[in-house]
């Protein structure tokens, strides 16, 4: 089954009212999928700590980013690799 959202898509959780963009996906093995949300910066320019919310809970603004970039493979590249 296809996520309900797409990665860069702007949501908005229906308990909180948090919003932001779908920066990263986890799809759990009973069933349980979840969507990590980043909020834009304040006016400040200080950033908010991204959430994580159940899919059942956001909804769509019709609103979306691309980011260009080059995949990295996740954190585990070489300075994050463990060392012996």
């Amino acid at each position: 089954m296809p996520f309900k959202f797409d990665l860069g898509a702007e949501v908005v959780e229906a308990v909180t009212g948090f919003k932001g963009f779908v920066t990263g996906r986890s799809d759990y093995i009973a069933g349980c999928r979840q969507y990590c949300v980043m909020p834009k910066a304040k006016e400040d320019g200080s950033l908010m700590r991204a959430e994580w919310f159940d899919e059942e809970r956001l909804s769509a603004t019709g609103e979306s980013i691309a980011i260009a970039g080059t995949p990295t493979g996740g954190p585990a590249g070489a300075e994050c690799a463990p060392t012996r």
